[in-house]
């Protein structure tokens, strides 16, 4: 590519949290790493932006970082030195319930069993052998399919994760309160929660829930791009925006390529350089359903019916186990929900910098990858909440949507594919091929250089970033050499 006149041991294609990490585990040994972004910001859909009324701002895709927070790889920089402050909320999870007080996801466990009557045993037992060493287990979870550091507790987790959702939380709990809060968390599957293995996620988020209540980024979803973007120059790294990849000749020369983007787009520029049956599996992959997200500017906090919702940074409405789980299966069928399943963050709860001085809430809503926004025909994200709260007409809203489908040619140079908002199908099937298909994530060779997938569609890709630095060990020589080996400048 004309305008690169220097070659680099490591380049990196899409700035989300995942590129942005790989690139600062190479920096960090003392490789010469360049991120090359499509867009004008760096960030992936891990953005903010003034999407409504002046002086309101709002996240872009990504809201609220459950594993962000936890993640292993993130824990171990210096991300508050470059601008990243977390803000953690007194719960996690509100679950408003009709005619009931709504479920409360606090930190204490203790607190949380409070508030679930008969279920509260039940689900202390189920949570708490995990808090102890959280640590070690949501480096198990988070990080790719391997043998887990600590067998026992993952062989627990496993034992309980591996059911559907419906049929754990039946078996599991007596009464609606905790089966409801479960399917909430379930939920961010988005997947029908009679599918194998939706319990997985249901407890990881529960787990979190307890050990750093969800929180969300001082300013914006946009200063964690930005603070991994600040480290990165830090330690010697270029980034440049602007910069389209579309085929293998828009790239500079290199050792090694990592590509922080969907499988279509891998497949698409790389093809030169990629094995028949690599390119193969990257063109058969699965994509999943996606969502639509509502944006509201509001005149004051959301006047819930139990007022303590304004405590939780997500709101589920969604109703009971069975509704949620009805909601899910009709999206993943390709319709509309009724009554849909409803995630709603409130950002500018927490962080007054979202806001003038009144207050907006930003819901995300399901719908079917695919399908426009105008041919939503369910009673919508507004009258979910009407169920919720007190005075819905007295709200003075700007909403704005924007669709999942759309946004590859909107605002976001991302697919919003399910791969990137939560699961992709976690069938039997889909995970025996992953683990058939381990020999994928590992860097394919080409006349001397390599190409490696880095992005949260990776096989059984973790929390933010994990995936993105596990890719770097596997790039098939030692880190060391690969510095101070002789630079094979691609073709």
């Amino acid at each position: 590519m004309g305008e690169f006149r220097e070659t680099f041991d490591a380049v990196v294609v899409g700035s989300g949290p995942n590129g942005l990490s790989a690139a600062v585990a190479l920096a960090q040994q003392g490789a010469s790493v360049l991120v090359l972004e499509a867009a004008d910001e760096i960030g992936g859909g891990t953005r903010t932006a003034a999407l409504t009324l002046p002086g309101f701002v709002h996240d872009v895709c990504s809201a609220v970082h459950t594993t962000g927070i936890l993640s292993p790889f993130f824990r171990s920089l210096p991300l508050g030195d470059h601008g990243l402050q977390w803000i953690v909320p007194r719960a996690s999870v509100a679950h408003p319930l009709d005619a009931q007080p709504a479920v409360m996801m606090w930190r204490s466990l203790e607190e949380t069993c409070e508030g679930l009557g008969a279920d509260a045993s039940s689900y202390r037992s189920l949570i708490e052998p995990f808090l102890d060493n959280s640590e070690g287990f949501f480096a198990d979870a988070l990080g790719p399919l391997s043998w887990p550091r600590h067998p026992g507790m993952f062989t627990r987790f496993g034992l309980n994760a591996m059911w559907p959702a419906t049929s754990f939380a039946a078996w599991r709990f007596q009464q609606s309160r905790a089966k409801a809060l479960f399917a909430g968390c379930a939920g961010h599957s988005i997947l029908p929660l009679d599918k194998l293995f939706t319990a997985a996620l249901g407890l990881i988020f529960a787990i979190a829930g307890h050990v750093e209540p969800w929180p969300v980024a001082a300013g914006g979803s946009q200063a964690i791009p930005r603070a991994l973007g600040s480290l990165l120059r830090s330690l010697g790294g270029q980034i440049r925006t602007g910069v389209r990849v579309t085929s293998a000749a828009d790239l500079p020369a290199a050792r090694v390529y990592l590509f922080d983007t969907s499988p279509d787009q891998l497949a698409t520029v790389a093809e030169p350089a990629l094995p028949n049956g690599y390119l193969r599996r990257l063109r058969r992959y699965r994509y999943g359903p996606g969502a639509f997200k509502l944006d509201w500017a509001l005149d004051g906090p959301i006047p819930w019916r139990d007022p303590d919702c304004l405590e939780a940074s997500t709101v589920h409405l969604g109703g009971t186990l069975e509704e949620i789980a009805a909601s899910e299966a009709t999206m993943f069928r390709g319709g509309h929900s009724e009554k849909p399943y409803v995630l709603l963050c409130q950002q500018s709860q927490l962080d007054p910098t979202r806001a003038p001085p009144i207050c907006r809430a930003q819901v995300d809503g399901p719908r079917t990858l695919g399908k426009p926004a105008n041919e939503w025909h369910g009673d919508g994200s507004p009258s979910r909440m009407s169920r919720a709260i007190m005075l819905m007409a007295d709200y003075h809203c700007s909403p704005i949507w924007e669709p999942g489908a759309d946004a590859y040619n909107v605002s976001l140079d991302v697919a919003l594919s399910n791969d990137l908002l939560g699961a992709r199908p976690l069938q039997p099937r889909r995970v025996l091929g992953h683990l058939a298909a381990l020999k994928c994530k590992r860097p394919q060779r080409h006349n001397g250089d390599q190409a490696g997938w880095c992005d949260s569609e990776y096989p059984n890709g973790g929390s933010r970033g994990r995936h993105g630095t596990r890719v770097v060990p596997s790039l098939g020589a030692p880190l060391g050499a690969l510095i101070s080996g002789a630079i094979q400048p691609s073709s």
